[in-house]
């Protein structure tokens, strides 16, 4: 091991159904084993609220409250602090954002952990629309929650728990490190060159385009590692909620940047799912900084970027 400083002190495993990877830069050798604690600590709430949020958990809080549909329930704070948000993505991204997708998804046979999944297995159900609005199917009311369709917390939940981490490290009083949960990242401060930390676009050469970040997150969401065929259909994951038999592939990815990585995990989804044309448009308009790379390796760039190219 280096003993020259600043250098990172590193802890990688797998959670979340992806690999995540911490990093804090530290200034001085008794800083080692300190940084090594907090990160073995972080890797602590990554499981806590894997447990509470993943949709594969037979017997957690949520597969409680999706089994006891139509009365208010007790909650955890957690639970009714992502159920409010869920409400108010669902109105920010129009209805693109919804937690309601969870029927869909088992539909199109996604019913189980993907790496386990065996999509020989032709159970394809068909699907029906989304009628009414999140707010008449998921309530609270105080310390309570009401549901009246299952919901899948996913799409939010992963961004939300890496956010969680990054304010535990900082409340631990490190400046500078990165949170890395499969490529949706916070970055904070500087990296061990005491440089801004820099990341490059999966399917565009570095040399074309690489990435600056200070106090920064970065968070894609695409069909690469998750679609498949079944019952004779073309499938992934990425639900339209205003469509759901609409399985769009003219986009691979669609990368976001924003403060939080709770933020841009459900910005980059939302403009996935609004499609190329209409996702740039939209994201032109309201500033938004995203790259949306398509199958045929073109790469559509808002203006927003611009700021941190290297």
């Amino acid at each position: 091991m280096s003993n020259f400083f600043p250098k990172l002190v590193v802890l990688s495993f797998r959670k979340l159904g992806t690999e995540i990877d911490l990093r804090i830069v530290v200034s001085e050798k008794k800083q080692e084993q300190v940084a090594r604690r907090d990160l073995l600590e972080a890797e602590k709430i990554y499981e806590k609220y894997h447990l509470m949020f993943s949709r594969f958990e037979r017997e957690n809080e949520l597969a409680r409250l999706n089994a006891e549909l139509g009365s208010f329930r007790e909650a955890k704070p957690e639970i009714l602090e992502i159920a409010g948000k869920c409400l108010s993505y669902n109105k920010m991204t129009q209805g693109y954002f919804d937690p309601r997708i969870i029927c869909f998804l088992e539909n199109c046979g996604y019913d189980r952990d993907f790496e386990s999944l065996d999509f020989s297995e032709k159970r394809y159900g068909g699907t029906s629309k989304i009628i009414k609005s999140l707010g008449e199917d998921l309530k609270i009311e105080g310390g309570r929650i009401l549901l009246l369709e299952r919901v899948d917390f996913s799409g939010i939940a992963k961004g939300w728990i890496t956010d969680r981490v990054a304010d535990f490290l900082l409340g631990r009083g490190w400046k500078n490190f990165v949170v890395d949960s499969g490529g949706d990242m916070y970055f904070s401060g500087l990296n061990e060159k005491l440089e801004k930390w820099t990341v490059d676009i999966a399917g565009i050469p570095f040399e074309k385009l690489t990435l600056g970040f200070l106090n920064k997150a970065i968070a894609t969401s695409g069909i690469g590692k998750r679609k498949w065929e079944n019952g004779g259909g073309r499938f992934h994951h990425l639900i339209n909620p205003k469509d759901p038999e609409d399985f769009s592939f003219d986009l691979k990815s669609v990368t976001v940047i924003a403060d939080s990585v709770e933020e841009a995990d459900v910005w980059a989804k939302t403009l996935f799912l609004m499609g190329k044309e209409k996702g740039i448009v939209y994201a032109r308009k309201n500033s938004i900084g995203s790259i949306f790379l398509d199958y045929k390796g073109n790469a559509g760039i808002s203006p927003a970027i611009n700021g941190y190219k290297i």
